[in-house]
């Protein structure tokens, strides 16, 4: 697979906004969710809901709690919760209108690749090839040209404001910006008194960009030892 397949993904903004209609109607200050701290679902639903309702809090009981797929799996097959998956072949499969997107289990290592009983919807493009490919012409009165300009004229909509330039040696250099529309936070920014940025938040970041280098260290010594 060269590309990431959006089948998840869509279904998440429809998951968010559906919670926060429910959350103003209940006027409820809390909404929970399942996910782990592994995968990417936590921060679409929370950075969502975040958006939707700031004030919201968002607890993830299970991040954290040290619970695995094969010990949840075991779990519902021993009284829990009826599911699809069992400890024989535990894939997880996410499926909506959008498509289907079967991972983890033996998926997970990277010398395996999907067998047969996975397919539901498709077969294995070995043995059915079909026309993937969608022909579209480009040209200025296309349905396409009239999608990009619709596309600009939404991604523009807050752009208004005043800026300063210097225009000095064949450049042009902005040295200042003003909007009413801007997203910038003086509170957010700023290292003096009315700081307001949540200083805790930067672990969890500097750990996930870091992992990889990390990762590769720690490799780099087991190989030497």
């Amino acid at each position: 697979m060269d590309r990431y397949p959006l089948v998840s993904v869509p279904s998440r903004p429809l998951i968010v906004k559906h919670l926060a209609d429910a959350a103003r109607y209940h006027g409820t200050t809390m909404v929970a969710h399942g996910c782990t701290g592994r995968g990417n679902d936590q921060v679409r639903l929370e950075a969502g809901l975040a958006a939707l309702l700031a004030e919201l809090r968002v607890p993830a009981p299970v991040r954290g709690s040290g619970v695995t797929r094969d010990r949840a799996i075991a779990f519902a097959e021993d009284g829990g919760p009826p599911i699809d998956v069992s400890r024989k072949s535990p894939h997880s499969i996410d499926q909506n209108l959008f498509g289907r997107a079967v991972e983890t289990g033996f998926l997970e290592d990277i010398r395996n690749g999907p067998v047969e009983d996975l397919y539901d919807y498709t077969q294995d493009p070995a043995q059915e090839r079909e026309p993937d490919e969608l022909v579209y012409d480009g040209l200025w009165f296309s349905p396409l040209k009239d999608a990009l300009r619709t596309f600009v004229t939404e991604a523009n909509k807050n752009v208004t404001g005043d800026i300063r330039m210097v225009l000095h040696g064949g450049r042009a250099v902005v040295t200042g910006r003003r909007s009413e529309a801007s997203l910038y936070d003086y509170g957010l920014a700023t290292y003096d008194t009315g700081d307001t940025y949540d200083q805790s938040l930067a672990r969890g970041f500097i750990d996930v960009f870091g992992m990889p280098a990390k990762i590769a260290h720690l490799r780099d010594q087991r190989r030497t030892r």
